[in-house]
């Protein structure tokens, strides 16, 4: 680990924070880094808050770049819906998307991107340009896809416990080195009861009655949300603080050596959940 002296004679990690801007969760986790870098406990900038959306596509997103905005975080809008409308007429509009998406990232050097809410695959020239750092809702070697698809995985194979990471992404979804991750468990006394609910019921039938309403699919939500921006912020400070060293696509860890399965750093956040 690094020492206190070699963390306060660093220069702040600079970011480049990329989201759709959907709902309260994008908002939640700008919230939560921002706060940090304020109070002095992330040495880190935001340099700039790119959304996917422009101001008037949305409620959620207009609201996410108000927020950014009063943070004084410069924004700046790429909207893919202005890509997509062209997609009749041009087939390649989602390459000329990730074309002008990766031409305004390059524009504005960054040490790391953030993927915060962030609801698009984005291409693999842009992951190999800089490093970009994912939020995921499970375990390493958990389920992949939509945190929507990962709970109602969850919920299929009767898992024990699952978890959130931070991971480098690369051009296979989901499947990047891992940076930083908790766990939580899903059984228990606030969850037996409703495993309980659905003995013998298939996933088919839960999802048709009850989609993301379900309480069994609304508990693992909420104790994902719980961790993501504590977990978020965590993995930031360790690579802030240079605990963790990114090298071309590899993690290192202080020391200069492979940092095989990420940190776990579990303790430091039920700590934080404690003491929010």
């Amino acid at each position: 680990m690094t020492t206190d002296d070699e963390t306060a004679s660093r220069p702040p990690l600079r970011l480049g924070w990329l989201s759709t801007g959907r709902g309260p969760g994008s908002r939640g986790l700008l919230e939560a880094a921002h706060k940090a870098i304020s109070g002095g406990t992330l040495n880190a900038s935001i340099n700039y808050v790119l959304c996917t959306r422009e101001r008037g596509e949305a409620e959620g997103s207009d609201l996410f770049l108000d927020q950014a905005e009063s943070y004084g975080l410069t924004t700046v809008s790429v909207s893919l819906r202005d890509y997509r409308q062209h997609q009749a007429d041009d087939p390649a509009w989602r390459d000329r998307y990730n074309a002008d998406l990766l031409s305004a990232v390059q524009r504005r050097p960054v040490d790391a991107l953030v993927f915060a809410g962030l609801m698009l695959i984005v291409s693999e020239d842009i992951v190999n340009a800089v490093p970009a750092l994912n939020l995921h809702p499970a375990l390493p070697g958990g389920p992949v896809g939509a945190w929507q698809d990962v709970i109602w995985e969850l919920i299929g194979q009767g898992a024990l416990e699952t978890g959130v990471m931070v991971q480098l992404s690369t051009a296979e979804v989901d499947k990047g080195p891992v940076i930083a991750w908790c766990r939580f468990p899903i059984r228990g006394p606030e969850f037996d009861a409703l495993w309980n609910a659905i003995a013998g019921q298939s996933i088919d039938a839960l999802q048709k009655e009850h989609g993301e309403n379900h309480p069994l699919f609304a508990k693992i939500r909420q104790e994902g949300l719980r961790r993501e921006a504590h977990t978020l912020v965590e993995a930031l400070r360790q690579l802030a603080d240079g605990n963790v060293k990114i090298d071309g696509g590899v993690l290192h860890d202080a020391n200069g050596q492979p940092l095989e399965n990420g940190l776990d750093i579990t303790g430091k956040i039920e700590a934080a959940i404690r003491d929010a």
